[in-house]
């Protein structure tokens, strides 16, 4: 399935299974040069982000988890 192109300027934020490029904001991965920590288990309660990859991925994760939660808010309003 296809996205729709992301209007000038915006961005959608994807998760782990799709490639960073112009419009849609994944996170970023590691690489056999370094380890780069993406779940915000590993953010939150761990040792503080080593680099600006890591800072970028806390933040991916954090937002992604409030959509993810409205998502499931507004899931449970239509069911009703």
């Amino acid at each position: 399935q296809r996205f729709l192109k992301p209007p000038t300027g915006k961005y959608y934020l994807v998760d782990y299974g799709y490639v960073n490029r112009k419009g849609y904001l994944a996170p970023y991965r590691s690489n056999q040069q370094e380890e780069v920590r993406y779940h915000l288990g590993q953010l939150h309660n761990g040792p503080p982000p080593r680099n600006k990859y890591e800072l970028f991925n806390r933040w991916h994760a954090s937002l992604h988890s409030v959509i993810e939660r409205t998502f499931g808010i507004w899931k449970k309003k239509g069911g009703s």
